[in-house]
């Protein structure tokens, strides 16, 4: 493991200064990476990271489905209210479905409702499912085969405590806290 990793050292970053916001329709976590141990780069204040889509739908998705409980809610009112392809966001509520999330109930009175509590849907639950992958570089994954570089590289360090920072707030944010605001 990297010597400048140090999970008690990120976190007191975090804490003193590295920022999180979130909201029914976007993710953005920055920070200033000067005081990294290992970024000491001049110019990357404000770094964001960026959400899919099709991940930025289905926490919307999810919130509209939390919102109506307990009554039943059809991707087509979600589609119409949140102003996103109808047939975009049935192939994500399919898939959140298939993963256990929500459940699809047929007939009169159909539609989807939430499989679990929306208090117990973290954002990195869906982050995992809907990114592919889910990490802010393929070298935290595997970091000893990554590239040619692997055995001398300097930047292993920046993606891990990338990583670790952004794990750590969205395995804080459940979709009852972005429904909350």
């Amino acid at each position: 493991m990297c010597p400048h990793f140090q999970p008690a050292r990120i976190q007191k970053r975090i804490d003193r200064g590295w920022q999180c916001a979130y909201n029914m329709n976007s993710i953005s976590f920055w920070g200033d990476y000067q005081r990294a141990p290992v970024a000491r780069w001049e110019g990357w204040r404000n770094c964001r990271m960026k959400i899919s889509t099709n991940t930025r739908y289905a926490l919307r998705f999810l919130a509209q489905v939390a919102q109506s409980a307990p009554q039943r809610v059809t991707t087509a009112a979600v589609a119409q209210a949140e102003g996103i392809s109808e047939k975009m966001l049935e192939r994500i509520a399919a898939k959140l479905a298939r993963e256990g999330f929500v459940r699809s109930v047929k007939g009169m009175g159909g539609g989807f409702e939430l499989a679990r509590p929306a208090a117990e849907i973290r954002v990195t639950d869906v982050l995992t499912v809907m990114e592919t992958p889910y990490l802010p570089h393929h070298c935290v994954e595997d970091p000893q085969h990554c590239c040619k570089m692997a055995e001398h590289c300097q930047l292993i360090c920046l993606w891990t405590q990338i990583d670790q920072a952004v794990r750590a707030v969205t395995d804080a944010v459940t979709v009852q806290d972005l429904i909350r605001g």
